[in-house]
């Protein structure tokens, strides 16, 4: 499970504190280079309760450890996963 925490600062200071505009900016969390989760946000974002996979898994056995596979075409099959967390900034 994790807990992310976003604050836009400048020169050290929280841009809630400044006198100026708001910013805006969108979070986004891909994997396998597709959007699983996507939030507007303005200076801050509080973002929790994201539960990322890891890419062993345990063997029917319940002991031995096997690597997942890149691809698979059954989409029931659990395959690797590469994880990318980006915020997009509006510049304008």
């Amino acid at each position: 499970m994790a807990t992310i925490s976003l604050r836009l600062l400048k020169n050290g200071k929280d841009l809630d504190n400044l006198d100026i505009p708001k910013r805006s900016f969108r979070f986004e969390i891909l994997d396998n280079g597709k959007p699983i989760y996507s939030k507007n946000c303005h200076n801050k974002a509080n973002l929790s309760h994201f539960l990322f996979r890891a890419n062993q898994t345990l063997g029917a056995d319940g002991k031995t450890v096997q690597n997942l596979p890149e691809h698979h075409d059954d989409p029931n099959v659990e395959t690797k996963h590469n994880y990318v967390l980006q915020a997009i900034f509006d510049l304008s």
